[in-house]
This record gives C-alpha cells, structure tokens and sequence, in this order.
C-alpha cells in the first residue's frame, strides 16, 4: 500500500513537471505559431495604403534623416494628396517605417517581417496579460484566448498590409504592455512598472491616435481584475489622461483639425445628399456587420465604401435588429458590472474601443473597415474563449478532454486556414483589389482602385499586346464606375483621356462632355481638353471646347486670344481670327504679340492704316 502511494505520489510529480515545462513554453509556441501563419507575406509586395504611406513618401523614403519632419507633419506628409488627410498624427509609426527604409532600404519583405515579428510578440504579451488578469484561471484560457486572436482571419488587413503597424502598435505599446506593467506595479509596488507603463502609453498614443479609448479601458480593467478602491482606481488613471492630453495639444500644434478634410471623406462612402440622412443608420448596420465578421470572417474585402453595401434608413429591419443585439448587449454588462462578470467585461472592452469608430460613421459617413476590429476583436476572443471552456466545464489542463480538444482544433484550425488563404489576396493592390471585385463589384473605391493598379501596371510593360490588355482592365473599371455613380466626375474625365489616347475620339468627347456638365467652373479643365484635340490637329472640337469655356469666362483675354491663333494659324480663316483678336484686346490691351497678328491681318487685307496703328502699338 505504501509502495503503491509512493509510486503515485512520483507519478504525479512527473506530471506537475511535464505540465510546469509546457507552460514556459507557451510563450514561444504562440510566438512561433503567430510567426508561420503570416510567413506567406513575406514574398508579398506593398499593397494600397502602402503606396503614399511609404513607397511614394518623399519624406519616409529619406529614411531617419528626415525624423524631425516625421516628428512635426501629419502621417502622410510627403505623399501626393497628404493633404486630405493632414489631420492624421502617426509620427512613431511612420518613423518604424523611416527606420525600415534605413535599415534595409524599398524592401517590402523586411517591412513585412516587422510587422509579423510585432504581431508575434504581440500575442505573446498578450498571453501574459491575459494570465495577471485571470489568474484564477491558470495558463489555460489565456492560453485558449489568445490562440483564438493570434488565428482570427478579422486581423490579415492589420498584420499582411504593412501600413496598418499603426494597430499593432496602438494594442501593443497602447494597451496590452502599459496594462501588463501596470497589474506588475499594483502586486509588487515597484515604480519601475508604473513608469514603464506610461512611457508604454506615450508611446502607443503617438502611434495611433485609439488609444485614446484605452482611457476608459483602463479603469474598468482594474476594476474587474484588481481589489484597489474606486478612487485609487481614478488617481491610477489620471497619468494617462495627462498623456493623452499632451499628445492632443502636441497633435493641435503641428496637424490641421478633421474639419478641412470631412468632404472628402463623406465621399468616399456614398452621395454627399444622401449621408445627413443616412448616416446614423448606416453606422447602426455596420455594428451588426463587425459582430458577423467576428463570427463568421467570410468573406473578407479591405473597402466597405459606396455602394458596397446598399444604403439603410433607420427603418431597415437589420439597422432594429443591430440596435436590438446592442442593447442586449449593454444590459447585459450593465447588470453584471458588480458581479466583475468577464463576459460583461468583454462586451464593455468591445464597444469602447470599437466605439471611436462608430463615432466617425456617424459624424462623417466614413465607412465601416475589417481593421477597426483589430482591438475590438479581443473582447469577441475572450467571450469565445470562456464560453468554450464554460461549456465543456474545463478549468485546467487536466480537465481538457477529446470532445474539448477536437471543438478548440476545429474553430482555430478554420480560423488559420481562412487567414493563410486571406494572406495571398494581399500580395499586392492588384490581387486584392482582384479579390474585392468579386466580393463587392459595385464598389466605387474597388473598381478606381483596381483601375489604378493596372495602370501602374502599364507604366513599366513594353508589349503593346500586354498594354492593351490593361488598358481594356481599366476602360472596363471606368465605366463600372460611372454605370454605379454617374456623377463621378474623375471617371468621366479619365475615361475621355483614355478613350483620346486609344483614338477613340467620339466616345471621348461624349466623356469629356459629361464631366463638363458635372463639375462647372472648372477653367483649366475646359483648356486642357481643348488642347488635347488641338495636339492631334482636331481643330472642330478644339473650337467647341474654347467657345464653350469664352462663353463662360468671356474676360479671359488669353483664351480669346488662343481661339484666334488658331483660326489663324491652323484653319487659314484671317477674317475669323480678327474677330477673336480685337475683342481679346478690349479686354486686355497690352498683349503685344496680338496687336501683331491683327496688324497683319489688316495688312492682307489691304487696310493700310489700320495695319500701322496696330503695328505701332505692338512696337509700344
């Protein structure tokens, strides 16, 4: 009996410390299982926003000479367009891609492998987060939990497309370390942790402004996951309201306010006429649209813009049912809150980072994206994570049974596969775009941005087949996009200079007509598709277009005087070309090179002296 005690009592400390070495080696397995679900980016290429972020980023592309500049400009400052968009502040992630372009140059592999090497340690951080705060819970669930974040197919826009680091960032140095150190500083009292996590903080606000949401994630995760009273809890916070409030003042100073760039923005999702009154039920769809991605990530597409998803009103039956779901859902955490329940918890964490997001719907009409999910999705994986092992009534790892493991490798193993096939859509701006058509052909910003692929495409290939093979991709894009919007004025205008450059000059014209009567007062327009006939000798419709822009601008000298040479020059109509050249001189009278050409005119004429008056009057 004492042989046979002893044996169990040796039996049971071999498997104390077979299960004490597989739990130091969480940390790697995570790790290494992060590193090869994303390594089939590595042979990928920049993709969309990759392009003004860092490829054609004059200032980023200088490398670290250039820190100052990234420090004090907006984040896509020294790109075409920065501009519309000079109210972002990202400087530290534009600076890591400063430094990636230092340390390796247009590289996009390495660019690549720093984004999966953060997102790998990410996950790691994340693991020992989730143990501090439930601790009660041992290595399992956090382990479970961020197995099911590191898999989820939500996070391929954030982790295959470089320029999204800014995420990676924000949850690593804006959340989960500051948050990590700051549970290390409440159990040990060393202000070593609490200063690690406010530099932390600093950090992860300078490189995405979301963390600012991280300022009501905080004092609710202490109480949920810590015993200090309700006004330790606000003194704990106030640091990080201080941080955040230097990064708004710093962010004030040098950046211009969203206000300047708004117009934009509400276009780019649907009819300007159509988002006062749509607006707030298209953000209430868009809630239910992030819960279903969290359940079911399929399909994927990076745009959501206009017309992919058809406008609701506040009366669709979806938008009640999304606003039915949330209330639940806010009851829920509501009535839990004192009971420190997680799930409530997770709902709170859920809807307060999400939250900044749907402010922006309903503020901009901005449209709804799968990377607004990235941090949001961590309050989903906890919920699935502790129902999972709620319902199979796993608490340790001796309790993990088959019907568990088969349940938990067949939710993970979909998840991985979703993301690894995901990852080969965002090869470059060309695939992705190829893989949005077929998810949302009637998207706006799709089909221009496929347009836009194929024509960089066309700026490198020498096979006059090949080229016009592209140029049929972006004919056919174009007028998808005016089919869908007829009002897009861009299209028109681009569509009649490629039909010009194909030859097809009817159709042209019909194009350039059409973006003329969209976009009125657009002087140089009118004189730039003048002289696109007139280059090719078109004269007849050179002459429509300068008659119609005269018409229009009659005091503009210039152009008056431009519709006489040509009569003169290239139609041989003396008579025509005075007509257009005394009445360009009653407007501006100091055009010596006009009173020339009239003087002449009247010379053939045989009208002598009014020849010399105008001659002399060149001469002066």
């Amino acid at each position: 009996m004492v042989k046979k005690f002893r044996h169990s009592k040796k039996m049971k400390k071999q498997s104390d410390e077979k299960e004490a070495i597989w739990q130091k080696r969480i940390p790697l397995i995570l790790f290494l299982f992060a590193f090869l679900l994303y390594a089939n980016t590595l042979n990928h290429d920049y993709a969309l926003d990759d392009n003004p972020a860092i490829v054609y980023n004059e200032v980023i592309t200088k490398g670290l000479s250039e820190t100052l500049t990234i420090l004090t400009k907006s984040f896509y400052h020294g790109s075409v367009g920065s501009e519309n968009v000079a109210y972002i502040y990202r400087p530290l992630t534009a600076l890591s891609f400063a430094a990636d372009i230092e340390l390796a140059g247009k590289n996009p592999t390495f660019h690549h492998f720093v984004n999966i090497i953060l997102y790998a340690f990410g996950g790691v951080v994340l693991f020992l987060l989730l143990r501090r705060l439930f601790k009660d819970s041992g290595d399992l669930l956090p382990f479970i939990i961020t197995l099911l974040y590191i898999a989820h197919p939500i996070h391929t826009e954030v982790v295959a497309n470089i320029k999204s680091r800014d995420e990676i960032f924000c949850l690593l140095f804006g959340l989960t370390i500051p948050l990590f150190t700051l549970f290390k500083y409440i159990d040990t009292k060393q202000n070593k942790f609490l200063a690690v996590s406010l530099f932390s903080y600093f950090i992860g606000i300078f490189c995405k402004e979301n963390a600012i949401t991280f300022l009501a994630v905080i004092p609710f995760t202490l109480y949920f996951f810590s015993e200090i009273r309700l006004k330790k809890i606000i003194l704990t916070t106030l640091p990080y309201i201080a941080i955040a409030g230097l990064f708004l003042i710093i962010r004030n100073i040098f950046v211009s306010q969203m206000s300047s760039s708004q117009a934009q923005m509400t276009t780019y999702m649907m009819d300007v006429t159509h988002i006062n009154a749509n607006s707030s039920a298209m953000a209430i769809f868009y809630l239910l649209k992030y819960i279903k991605l969290l359940i079911l990530p399929h399909p994927l597409v990076w745009d959501y813009g206009f017309n992919a998803i058809p406008l609701k009103t506040m009366t669709n039956w979806w938008v009640v049912f999304s606003i039915l779901i949330h209330f639940i859902m806010g009851l829920y955490a509501l009535f839990q809150i004192r009971k420190k329940d997680r799930i409530a918890y997770s709902i709170i964490f859920y809807i307060t980072t999400l939250s900044i997001y749907f402010v922006l719907s309903l503020q901009t009409g901005a449209p709804m994206g799968e990377r607004f999910l990235f941090i949001p999705s961590l309050g989903f994986c906890v919920i699935l994570g502790t129902m999972m092992t709620q319902l199979f009534k796993v608490r340790t790892w001796q309790e993990v049974k088959r019907p568990f493991l088969i349940t938990l490798a067949l939710v993970v193993g979909l998840y991985s596969m979703k993301t690894i096939i995901r990852n080969k859509d965002w090869k470059n701006t060309l695939t992705i775009s190829q893989a949005a058509i077929q998810v949302h052909p009637s998207s706006v910003s799709v089909q221009s941005t496929y347009a836009g692929a194929y024509l960089e495409l066309i700026k490198t290939e020498t096979n006059p087949r090949v080229k016009q093979k592209y140029w049929n991709h972006i004919i056919q894009a174009c007028e998808t996009i005016v089919r869908i919007r007829p009002d897009h004025t861009q299209t028109w205008y681009n569509l009649g200079a490629i039909y010009f450059e194909q030859g097809d000059y009817i159709k042209a014209e019909k194009a350039f007509d059409k973006h003329l009567s969209l976009k009125q007062g657009d002087r140089q327009t009118y004189l730039g598709i003048a002289d696109l006939y007139l280059v090719r000798g078109l004269y007849p419709v050179t002459i429509k277009y300068y008659k119609q822009y005269i018409e229009k601008y009659p005091d503009d000298a210039d152009a008056v005087s431009r519709l006489g040479i040509i009569y003169m020059d290239f139609l041989k109509n003396p008579k025509q070309a005075l007509t257009y050249f005394i009445k360009s001189l009653e407007i501006d009278s100091t055009q010596s090179e006009i009173w020339k050409r009239a003087g002449l005119i009247y010379q053939q004429m045989g009208k002598r002296e009014k020849a010399e008056i105008f001659l002399r009057q060149a001469e002066n």
